[in-house]
């Protein structure tokens, strides 16, 4: 109990003065180091996960085509994807996880890794240009996943929109496989949460500079995420021009968003 609340406090002082411009590179650094995401590392050995394959092979999702993944990590996904005959584009913005998944798709056929965010992206789809621009070109995408729990890192709600209303645009007929963390509905009346509960209005009075939304968490490996609730990750797809096909909170909570109809833009 008590090493709970010293965790809750170290958390509470780093969302109450950690600036949020600082969020990303926190995260950089975090899976920079986190090696058991690249090529022979343990995480990276279980290749698709049971959830990923159960989706992928399902009929709302393509069976074959041009896939764009983002967010590839070390490249866990590509031998997978690979086998269940799609060609694919990945990107990746960490300097040490696009080495490995550069480097593994070498040895494959039929897989192309680039380095770039998700910012990246957005700015290749509406301005044409950047590290991501010409990997984004040519036949449009059937599929796309975007990488094991990585929505979770775009903390920002308005960014997540444009992640997503850019991807409609880059292939309005395409499913989007998400993952994410994910939080009750209902407020939280733990003993964790009442002590965060106690502890803002003395961090308020102290000058703490920054207050968070509801949803933004500390993770001791990566710095900071958002967990979603269920009710949000629908009103992210609908505001975006999707519907969400399938919403799993089991396993790893992951969702299958499908294009509602052709996009206006």
């Amino acid at each position: 109990m008590l090493y709970r609340g010293v965790e809750v406090l170290c958390d509470e002082l780093m969302l109450a003065w950690v600036p949020p411009s600082l969020y990303q590179d926190l995260m950089q650094q975090g899976y920079a180091r986190a090696g058991h995401y690249l090529p022979g590392g343990s995480t990276h050995e279980n290749g698709l996960f049971p959830w990923e394959r159960a989706v992928i092979t399902s009929s709302s999702f393509p069976h074959e085509g041009r896939l764009l993944l983002g967010a590839v990590g070390g490249g866990r996904e590509l031998p997978g994807l690979l086998d269940l005959g799609f060609h694919v584009t990945a990107f990746e913005p960490n300097d040490v996880l696009v080495a490995g998944a550069q480097h593994l798709a070498s040895t494959l056929h039929g897989a192309q890794v680039h380095q770039g965010s998700y910012a990246d992206l957005i700015r290749a789809i509406h301005d044409g240009d950047g590290p991501l621009a010409e990997a984004l070109s040519g036949p449009p995408f059937d599929g796309i996943i975007l990488g094991w729990g990585s929505l979770t890192h775009v903390i920002d709600e308005q960014e997540r929109r444009e992640l997503l209303t850019a991807l409609r645009i880059l292939a309005p007929t395409a499913p989007v496989l998400i993952s994410f963390f994910l939080r009750s509905d209902k407020p939280n009346q733990g003993n964790s949460e009442r002590l965060r509960h106690w502890l803002r209005p003395w961090l308020d009075r102290a000058g703490a500079p920054y207050r968070p939304e509801p949803g933004v968490l500390v993770d001791p490996r990566f710095g900071f995420v958002y967990a979603f609730t269920e009710k949000e990750i629908y009103d992210l797809a609908f505001s975006c021009g999707y519907r969400v096909e399938l919403l799993k909170p089991c396993d790893f909570p992951h969702a299958l968003l499908v294009p509602i109809d052709p996009p206006t833009t």
